[in-house]
């Protein structure tokens, strides 16, 4: 009788089903700055360590189907060289700071697909420091959440300067995934640079903090035409997003963005230029003028 070889994401056998004490093959096909410890799993049964033979695991398939498990992990510095080497990037985990990390960085001249999977992008900071950034972006970004509960995260940015989460400039596609659980005096969530470009379809700018500009502060452009900006928090304006350079707004919803001055939802500051084709901005609020827009 043959019975199944159910695998996670990251390995490959090579077989699907085997019969008992039958020899099964696998192989590791996730980018090698991961680390991994695999098992398999008779059904009924208890995990089983398979250790690791030049680059191969192998096992005796028991008379019971198996499910093949793989505890991946990857370090702060190991997710930058993939970030180095563009392309798409599908997290096969979560990836938390270490204490004397700096910044992740998308290089100039590299564009890079950050698929999160789920998974949290942790840069674990608990007071403020200089370029207390998550992710930096000097190339181009392009940033989802292929899983099906949507829960990849970008947190734990803490600046004096500018964006705790992501400070762009580059170009930031933002497509899935959450940004949030970040500081920063500008661009608690999101900072766009001077001539560059946010564009924003899909995810949620949530739960950020800053002086001006809660969730994004824009200095460059932003298109939004869909995902959500909502209960982030400015001590001074914007709530939600502080324009001072253009925002179009095509969809998406700024909601429940708060501010201590001007602009729950929006501030528009001296002659930037915001227009609004569609979408939703509601439930905002502000201390003075501006609870939607200022």
């Amino acid at each position: 009788q043959l019975y199944p070889v159910t695998l996670p994401e990251g390995i490959t056998a090579d077989k699907a089903l085997a019969a008992p004490d039958e020899i099964v093959t696998l192989t590791v096909t996730a980018p090698a700055a991961y680390t991994v410890a695999v098992t398999y799993i008779p059904a009924g049964g208890s995990p089983v360590p398979i250790p690791e033979a030049d680059g191969v695991y192998t096992f005796a398939m028991p008379a019971a189907p198996v499910t093949v498990g793989a505890d991946f992990s990857l370090t702060w510095a190991g997710l930058q060289t993939l970030l180095n080497a563009g392309g798409t990037v599908r997290l096969l985990c979560d990836v938390t700071a270490d204490v004397d990390s700096s910044f992740l960085k998308v290089p100039a001249g590299v564009t890079v697909t950050l698929d999160l999977n789920g998974h949290t992008v942790d840069r674990a900071l608990t007071e403020a420091v200089s370029s207390g950034n998550v992710l930096q972006i000097y190339g181009s970004l392009t940033l989802g959440d292929s899983s099906a509960g949507g829960t990849g995260l970008i947190t734990g940015g803490y600046s004096t300067g500018d964006g705790g989460g992501v400070c762009a400039f580059g170009t930031f596609i933002m497509e899935g995934g959450t940004i949030s659980g970040n500081s920063a005096n500008r661009g608690g969530g999101v900072y766009v640079g001077v001539n560059q470009t946010f564009t924003m379809s899909g995810g949620t700018i949530t739960g950020n903090t800053a002086s001006n500009g809660g969730g994004v502060y824009v200095n460059g452009t932003f298109n939004l035409s869909g995902g959500t900006i909502t209960s982030n928090t400015a001590s001074n304006n914007g709530g939600g997003v502080v324009v001072s350079g253009t925002f179009t707004m095509t969809g998406g919803t700024i909601t429940s963005n708060t501010a201590s001055n001007y602009g729950g939802g929006v501030n528009v500051s001296g002659n930037a230029t915001f227009t609004m084709e569609d979408g939703t901005i509601i439930g905002n609020s502000t201390t003075y003028y501006g609870g939607g827009v200022y």
